[in-house]
């Protein structure tokens, strides 16, 4: 007879990817029943941005707390999170996807920069008392909730002040490109030789300090985000085609690394 494993609540904070990966399933399903009333033909009125929010912010960011809540306690060598940790930080998504679907935008992307100001913070706080350095691709992800804690506080401030052409278009790409584009980026370099059985490509030794191999390829991690940060300047300035081809060569350049 096989055994039956039943999951208990220290499962559920310890691994957070059984409590985010279910929310963000969720919260994608819910961005796309936000069309159905349009297609169907019961109201005219577009959704507006709110589809577009629950995408980022509900369906990607969910599996992508989910992923570093789980797998960065292991990779440093550290406790994993804590109930009132997982849970805090669960209540503030859930709050998030629950305002953008009511439309109510403000609060939304002020409970998402939240977000992202907390994360930033507890794993900074679990990288100080590391046993083992991250992959240096997850520079990346450093850099994407740069990105996104951005792009939500230029949302809020467009509220307030009327913005240029070109700052609302890079508040966009900002908000929905470059969060999502960095963070696979800096996890997809980590994960993609793994799911694809390649191999490693590239063997760092167990260590609490940097080492010369690994600050090399946190540099170019570094320098790769730092280049695509530019190509969207380039194309909120009246330069797409440039920004674009740039930044596509960039990427395959990056992952063929």
């Amino acid at each position: 007879m096989p055994l039956r494993v039943r999951l208990n609540f220290a499962d559920l904070h310890r691994e957070p990817f059984r409590l985010f990966f279910p929310a963000a399933t969720l919260a994608g399903l819910l961005g796309v029943l936000l069309w159905v009333p349009m297609l169907l033909g019961w109201r005219d009125n577009y959704p507006g941005p709110a589809p577009a929010r629950l995408m980022v912010q509900g369906f990607f960011a969910g599996f992508m707390f989910g992923f570093l809540g789980t797998s960065m306690p292991r990779l440093l060598g550290v406790a994993p999170l804590r109930a009132v940790e997982a849970f805090g930080l669960l209540g503030l998504y859930v709050a998030d996807v629950a305002a953008q679907t009511a439309g109510q935008l403000v609060l939304g992307d002020a409970l998402f920069a939240l977000e992202l100001a907390l994360w930033s913070a507890l794993l900074k706080g679990r990288c100080h008392a590391k046993c083992d350095l991250p992959p240096p691709t997850f520079v990346l992800v450093g850099l994407a909730f740069g990105c996104g804690f951005a792009g939500a506080a230029l949302h809020l401030a467009a509220r307030r002040w009327e913005f240029p052409p070109e700052l609302e278009l890079l508040t966009r790409l900002l908000s929905y490109h470059a969060f999502v584009l960095l963070c696979v980026l800096g996890a997809g370099g980590f994960l993609l030789p793994r799911f694809l059985g390649l191999g490693l490509r590239r063997e760092f030794p167990t260590s609490s300090t940097e080492t010369p191999e690994w600050r090399d390829a946190a540099q170019f991690a570094r320098a790769t985000g730092a280049i695509i940060l530019a190509t969207y300047l380039l194309e909120a300035t009246g330069w797409p085609r440039v920004a674009v081809t740039l930044r596509a060569s960039v990427t395959v350049s990056y992952l063929w690394h």
